[in-house]
């Protein structure tokens, strides 16, 4: 069992996150130990925690600069035009 979400991360073609609020998701992706700092190029994080499009979007662009690919699920565009509420 890994001892951090690096330790976690180290090797893995996917992460998949499903935490409580924001600040607990940057924690784990983008914190001292996050899974970011070994994270492989080309390796999938899959953000499924219920958070809102604001730590979503901030998270997102965290995840660019370490050219992490970054996928939505549908319902965020729609959020945000005001179709869904």
């Amino acid at each position: 069992m890994a001892s951090t979400p690096a330790e976690a991360a180290r090797g893995a073609d996917v992460v998949i996150t499903m935490l409580p609020d924001g600040p607990t998701v940057e924690t784990v992706i983008d914190g001292d130990d996050g899974a970011f700092k070994t994270l492989a190029r080309g390796a999938v994080w899959l953000q499924m925690s219920t958070i809102g499009i604001e730590w979503t979007e901030r998270l997102a662009a965290k995840s660019r600069r370490g050219a992490s690919a970054v996928r939505r699920r549908p319902g965020v565009r729609q959020r945000r035009a005001g179709h869904l509420r």
